[in-house]
């Protein structure tokens, strides 16, 4: 993701499976944060994953205690997973899962 400047910010990614399921990912230098920039970029990505590769289901996996990751996947609709989502995608201890349910 490129900032007006030219400048780096960081980038998303994600990893779609056969059955619609997308893992997001997405990381942003510090010196950009609190700039609605993450959000914009990881919405346009979603845009892309529903709309060109039929993903209905987004998950993440984070760090717990990452505060900013945890706030920016709520502004976008992420939720924390259910016990039977959280069984079928294990994880550490100290991460968390969540999901987006995105609409057909």
């Amino acid at each position: 993701v490129a900032h007006l400047e030219r400048q780096v910010i960081g980038y998303v990614q994600a990893t779609v499976e056969p059955d619609g399921l997308a893992w997001i990912a997405y990381e942003f230098g510090s010196a950009f944060w609190g700039r609605g920039l993450a959000s914009l970029a990881t919405r346009a990505m979603i845009d892309e994953l529903q709309t060109h590769y039929g993903v209905h289901t987004l998950l993440a996996e984070l760090v717990a205690a990452n505060h900013r990751s945890v706030r920016l996947l709520e502004r976008l609709g992420f939720e924390a997973a259910g016990t039977e989502l959280a069984r079928a995608h294990p994880i550490e201890p100290q991460e968390r899962l969540m999901v987006r349910l995105l609409t057909v």
